[in-house]
């Protein structure tokens, strides 16, 4: 008999969804560029084109916190993985971009995590929501500029 995991509930709000959107849209004016929303089935957010031409896939989170209130950012294993290979698949970068409530910040997911933990989410009471996660440090994180994304 094989077993067949549950498909995972959609914890993802309007909220989340109206914020992610916005963050994207002053990234797309910021780097002169499109940004096209991918499937959930690619585990990132979106794929960013210049002159119809891909440059880029973004991954982003919104964090209720100011920047230094932790000293390093989480995201899950699997989901660096995947930025990784569809980076290496189709030879552009795959960016982590982080809006805190003070400063939108990000890393390239080709940069080493400063070390790998179980973490994840415990107020959902869903025990998939623990898993291997990768830490980087604060200090390590770039503010997107005009010249961020010269591609």
């Amino acid at each position: 008999m094989t077993y067949i995991e549950p498909p995972r509930p959609i914890y993802e709000t309007q909220s989340d969804i109206d914020n992610e959107t916005s963050l994207v849209s002053s990234l797309e004016e910021l780097w002169s560029c499109e940004a096209h929303k991918l499937p959930r089935s690619y585990q990132l957010d979106y794929a960013l084109f210049k002159k119809n031409r891909l440059v880029a896939l973004l991954e982003t989170k919104r964090r209720r916190v100011d920047r230094n209130k932790y000293p390093s950012i989480m995201v899950s294993a699997s989901k660096r993985l995947a930025a990784h290979q569809y980076s290496d698949l189709l030879g552009v970068p795959a960016l982590f971009v982080i809006e805190y409530d003070d400063e939108v910040c990000f890393i390239d997911f080709d940069e080493e995590p400063d070390h790998y933990a179980m973490g994840g989410r415990v107020d959902r009471n869903d025990p998939a929501d623990m898993e291997l996660v990768c830490h980087y440090n604060k200090g390590r994180l770039h503010t997107p500029n005009q010249n961020t994304l010269m591609i």
